[in-house]
């Protein structure tokens, strides 16, 4: 939304210039807001009677590698599946459709901001699924989502000039992103403008044959 906001408010002179550093000073607020919450968390009651009696690790990486490499390799497992998948959608899309398909700029941040925002209204379901089947069957039904769904939408950006069907292509991808919970990762481009959608397919299946090595957790009780 900021970079249509930025986009819209000035001439591309402008936006090349200097107003491409607007969504970034919008930003700076945010972070500090969440710089002040992390400093404001306390440490479980576990960790401060560690601290107490001395037993916290020097080198806490270095010890789960050597203790427990098998989940250090389901934990990247499955980050490069979520963020792979993810990021396809919050970069490589506005990118594809501007640079490959000639959308209008504006138009495509605006795209984008909309369907992200609703596409994050659907996170509580994912959670509320989450609930009621289990993590593994949520995250499963994500990458085969994905597995099924990456080369039509690609196929269907390429093929529409509707910027409302790239709005719901924006929706349904991210809000299947939801199901796979999306932190951060670098686009992957090569020469190719269909070659994101190789990319979704193959982390999809990592993370799905990753998913298959898990235990069902999600009723557990978390560790306090």
């Amino acid at each position: 939304m900021a970079q249509g906001l930025a986009t819209a408010l000035t001439t591309p002179e402008q936006m090349a210039s200097w107003g491409w550093r607007v969504p970034f000073l919008i930003a700076l607020p945010l972070a500090a807001i969440c710089l002040w919450v992390r400093v404001r968390l306390e440490d479980t009651p576990e960790c401060e009677a560690m601290a107490e009696k001395h037993e916290v690790e020097r080198s806490p990486l270095l010890t789960v590698i050597k203790e427990k490499p098998g989940s250090v390799l389901r934990v990247i497992g499955i980050a490069i599946a979520m963020n792979g998948t993810g990021y396809v959608g919050l970069t490589y899309f506005s990118t594809y459709l501007i640079q490959t398909e000639g959308f209008d700029k504006q138009s495509v941040y605006w795209a984008s901001a909309i369907g992200i925002a609703l596409a994050c209204a659907t996170y509580p379901l994912a959670g509320m699924l989450t609930d009621r089947f289990g993590r593994r069957p949520v995250l499963i039904s994500a990458y085969v989502l994905y597995l099924i769904l990456a080369w039509p939408a690609f196929a269907l950006l390429g093929a529409t000039s509707s910027i409302v069907v790239v709005t719901l292509v924006y929706v349904v991808h991210m809000a299947v992103n939801g199901l796979a919970q999306v932190p951060a990762f670098p686009q992957f481009t090569t020469g190719n403008a269909m070659s994101p959608a190789f990319w979704v397919l193959g982390v999809a299946l990592v993370g799905l044959v990753t998913v298959f090595t898990l235990r069902e957790t999600g009723r557990d009780r978390l560790p306090i």
